[in-house]
């Protein structure tokens, strides 16, 4: 699904093209399965996916926030949680300071 993750999930992941192209100018990519619950975006030169949950609390697959930046391994597995929010401003300002 890749590149098209805005049209699949739409409106309930709080996700549209602008924050595709955002994510993509940073150098994320699109890093969602047809069988994910949620779309995601990997940067590999920093090792860091971000993983979008739904907007309502009660349809996240996980308890917790919706935007999740965690360090990942060469092989995509979790390492650890970077920052977690609810907020895409606050993740758009955290996700440009790391770019620095």
């Amino acid at each position: 699904m890749t590149g098209n993750s805005w049209k699949t999930w739409g409106r309930s992941y709080g996700y549209s093209p602008e924050a595709h192209g955002f994510l993509e100018s940073l150098g994320f990519t699109d890093s969602s399965y047809g069988n994910d619950a949620a779309p995601s975006f990997h940067h590999d030169e920093l090792g860091l996916r971000l993983w979008i949950d739904a907007v309502e609390e009660a349809d996240r697959e996980c308890a917790g926030l919706k935007l999740t930046l965690v360090h990942v391994n060469e092989d995509m597995e979790y390492v650890r949680e970077v920052f977690s929010t609810d907020s895409w401003a606050e993740m758009a300002a955290r996700l440009r300071a790391l770019r620095r």
